[in-house]
């Protein structure tokens, strides 16, 4: 018989072991408004560890997506944080008023044109907040980040209150030139990692961005993902991206 107070040391690192496994996404809040007089979308992440945020900034018109650099935040000062269109030499910065990360919905500044200064009023209001907390209920939209030059990958997240993490439950590839949907992969259980939930990487070598991503599984209550990562490579004879096994998708194709 297993003594009463080692049975019960067992049972609670029965207990804790699985939710030590699982690490959410970092908070990210995604604004949408205006600069100037063109819309645009900016979301932001918050790593609290190392007080700083990163994103995206998007022009809706354009479809032009550009990553923000990371930045130290501060939320008694103003954020100037880069558009990193050029990582060598930003061409412009997000000036924005000082902000508390979990409590504003509306954010207020100007962007700024390193090159000759020019200035443009930010108006921005958020629309979702994809909380790291176990008590949060949340459902969204969130661009993918890094880049593919013919597509944009948007993901469809949910997550009820109670659970770890949050659920890609489908995602829609996007034309950069007209902006339109050509593809949505939908009725998925994937693990949502913010904007880097999708990972893209050429697999099969024929030159086109493909993505994997990794299952929920287990995640969601506390336990262990404990499945493979899923691949979608692109097929140019359908113009779509297909599910494969891991060994189809370094396959080049025929």
């Amino acid at each position: 018989m297993i003594p009463l107070p080692r049975l019960l040391l067992s049972l609670s690192l029965a207990t804790l072991l699985p939710c030590a496994t699982v690490e959410a996404a970092l908070p990210v809040s995604v604004y949408q408004g205006t600069q100037g007089d063109t819309a645009v979308e900016v979301a932001l992440t918050y790593d609290a560890q190392h007080q700083t945020v990163e994103g995206y900034w998007l022009e809706e018109q354009r479809q032009w997506l550009i990553p923000l650099e990371r930045t130290p935040y501060d939320h008694r000062l103003p954020l100037l944080i880069n558009l990193l269109d050029n990582p060598d030499l930003p061409s412009a910065a997000l000036l924005i008023q000082p902000f508390a990360f979990s409590h504003d919905r509306e954010l207020r500044g100007t962007r700024v044109n390193l090159r000759n200064r020019e200035r443009q009023a930010l108006e921005l209001k958020r629309v979702t907040r994809f909380s790291d907390r176990r008590d949060a209920s949340w459902q969204g939209e969130l661009l993918q980040l890094p880049l593919d030059g013919r597509r944009l990958f948007r993901v469809h997240a949910h997550k009820t209150a109670g659970e770890y993490v949050g659920t890609v439950d489908r995602i829609t590839i996007l034309d950069r030139t007209s902006g339109q949907p050509v593809q949505v992969i939908d009725n998925l259980a994937l693990f949502f990692q913010g904007s880097a939930s999708l990972s893209f990487a050429d697999f099969n070598g024929d030159g086109v961005i493909d993505f994997k991503a990794t299952p929920v599984g287990q995640l969601a209550s506390g336990g262990a993902a404990g499945q493979d990562p899923q691949y979608y490579v692109y097929q140019p004879a359908s113009n779509r991206y297909e599910l494969k096994t891991e060994q189809q998708a370094r396959e080049r194709n025929r």
